[in-house]
Parts: C-alpha cells; structure tokens; sequence
C-alpha cells in the first residue's frame, strides 16, 4: 500500500489532525436546526413501519414463565 504526503501548506486548520480538539468547530446545519426545521431518525416514518419496545427483567436471573401476548396481538391489528 502507498500513500501520497500530504502538503500541510494545502490544509485548513480544521483539516489537521487533531486540530479540532478544544475549539469550537463551525456547524453548517445550524441555523436550520436553530429554527426547528432538522429532521432527525424519529421523525421519519416509512410505509408499513413497526415499533419495537424491550423490556429488560428488573429480577436477576429471572425464569419467564409466560408472556401475555394479548396486548401485542391488538397493536398489530391498529
């Protein structure tokens, strides 16, 4: 593998390595995300999209003994 060197005359400051660590990087996005208008993972929503939820045993070592699934069974019929 080769690798060309890299002319640190060419590069910004925020292009150095490492050159971000303590300062304040600038945002493109801001203004758009200041004004309410990002869009984020939660906002999407895609045909035939389905919501998953775990529950996580607040016992440890816990044996499950059943699952009522009846709540479940009306969910996916909305």
């Amino acid at each position: 593998m080769t690798s060309t060197p890299v002319n640190p005359e060419t590069l910004s400051v925020l292009d150095r390595p490492n050159s971000y660590i303590g300062k304040t990087v600038p945002r493109p996005n801001l203004d758009r995300l200041m004004q309410g208008r990002g869009l984020y993972v939660s906002d999407i929503e895609l045909p035939r999209m389905a919501h998953v939820v775990f529950l996580r045993s607040p016992h440890a070592h816990a044996k499950i003994t059943g699952i009522d699934a009846v709540g479940g069974e009306a969910a996916c019929r909305v």
